[in-house]
């Protein structure tokens, strides 16, 4: 008599006393971690790579080492990906190994710091921060200071995108409380993205002085600005902010959130 049930996962049916008997369980390991490991009825044995190494990046290798099934995620050397983002920071775990801070007043909790957590930001709970947190001004005399962010190598090809949210509570007089974004290089020149005019300007009267003033926004704004083609080797971005004198410092001071750069195209 034929035993055989047909089920290619069972092994050994033979037929006992006149009756078949089902034979054992067949069992699929194949010893390799990276694969999900089953029995098809029909087929036998699968077995299926698993792919729960694929980060979503198009920019990194994924592989699987079969020891252990451990996942790594090489990076592909000048990929380059649209909507990429290339670097981010929120601010929320302190300062960031990759911000480098020096205060005219050499006092770390006066200039430009980590606040953590902020009176305002836009990504609970930190922000960086030019002035004082104990009393939230910037109003200890004439003084400024850079925050420097290294970003190294980023993509050589296409273009890419530097943005922030930007909280900005100084007076309003054009040629003070100025801050400035710049962005450097390895064999580049310094290139200004933004200062404080960016916002827009007017005439306005104090007494019987004419002055430029700033259309500076309420509450946070955002600021996008296209990084300089060709300046992607030893990247940095540069925060500097110059009170200019020691008068009408007693207002918040500046805030800087949720900075990232973004890859917008690969031509």
């Amino acid at each position: 008599t034929n035993c055989e049930d047909g089920n290619a996962c069972t092994a050994g049916d033979k037929c006992a006393n006149g009756k078949c008997g089902k034979g054992g369980t067949v069992v699929c390991d194949d010893k390799n971690g990276c694969t999900a490991d089953s029995c098809d009825v029909v087929k036998g044995c699968v077995y299926q790579q698993a792919g729960a190494c694929d980060d979503g990046d198009p920019c990194t290798a994924d592989s699987c080492n079969p020891a252990n099934g451990a996942c790594s995620h090489a990076a592909v050397a000048n990929c380059c990906a649209v909507g990429a983002v290339l670097y981010s920071q929120s601010f929320d775990s302190g300062p960031p190994v990759e911000l480098g801070i020096v205060n005219s007043t050499g006092l770390a909790k006066k200039g430009w710091q980590v606040w953590d957590p902020a009176s305002k930001s836009v990504s609970p709970k930190g922000a960086l921060y030019y002035g004082d947190p104990a009393v939230a001004t910037f109003d200890f005399g004439e003084s400024d200071g850079t925050a420097t962010f290294t970003l190294g190598n980023l993509p050589p090809k296409g273009k890419q995108t530097v943005e922030f949210q930007l909280y900005y509570a100084t007076e309003k007089y054009v040629d003070y409380d100025v801050l400035t974004v710049k962005w450097e290089a390895a064999g580049k020149s310094a290139q200004t993205l933004w200062t404080k005019k960016n916002f827009g300007t007017y005439s306005c009267n104090s007494g019987s002085n004419s002055y430029t003033c700033v259309n500076l926004p309420d509450g946070w704004s955002k600021v996008s600005l296209p990084v300089p083609e060709g300046a992607t080797s030893g990247a940095k971005l540069v925060l500097h902010f110059d009170t200019g004198d020691g008068q009408y410092n007693n207002t918040l001071g500046v805030l800087v959130d949720d900075l990232k750069v973004t890859q917008t195209s690969c031509n």
